[in-house]
């Protein structure tokens, strides 16, 4: 419905499928900066020691392409603006991606499982750029896995502490889940 309605302020005609989509994506350029955001927020909030997988197949096919999820890892901090013009620029021409897979981290490599099986955390970035964490759980037979979402916590309202003269006190305590990361 978003769409129809700014193709009416947009387009002179009535539009084709194919403009709708364009309407409610953004042009290539769009979709190609919102990837690289995703990646940045990925490489950020995961790391690349994690396992991930991005819903979006063009994204893991230019990853692929500059070498892996791992390699993107040891970019340097002062090449990203012209990394960002690379990634950009590749992701715009690709035009039919395999499908999407996991990326693997340096923590699954399996030099360093040693044959046991792999309980790391990893995560999935979603098309809208939303990251959610997965976490792997040993089967009671002791070989297989199972991948489940990390439970989303409510944070509890901190509990205000009044001094008497109006200033409030906000115990450490309410902010210790933020600060260790324990949940999200």
């Amino acid at each position: 419905m978003e769409a129809i309605e700014k193709s009416i302020t947009m387009l002179k005609w009535f539009p084709k499928p194919v403009e709708l989509i364009d309407i409610l994506n953004g042009d290539s350029e769009e979709q190609a900066i919102k990837a690289w955001m995703s990646l940045q927020r990925a490489v950020g909030c995961v790391g690349t020691n994690r396992s991930v997988l991005f819903e979006d197949p063009k994204t893991t096919a230019v990853i692929k392409f500059f070498g892996g999820w791992q390699e993107i890892g040891n970019w340097s901090v002062a090449y990203m603006g012209k990394r960002r013009e690379e990634f950009v620029e590749a992701y715009k021409t690709i035009k039919n991606p395999p499908p999407t897979e996991k990326l693997i981290g340096r923590g699954e490599d399996p030099r360093l499982l040693n044959g046991y099986p792999n309980l790391n955390p990893w995560a999935i970035v979603r098309r809208d750029g939303e990251i959610v964490s997965m976490r792997r759980v040993l089967a009671s037979n002791g070989s297989e896995v199972l991948d489940l979402p990390e439970p989303q916590y409510e944070l509890p309202e901190p509990k205000k502490m009044d001094q008497g003269d109006g200033s409030e006190l906000v115990p450490v305590s309410a902010f210790l889940p933020q600060l260790t990361g324990a949940f999200k």
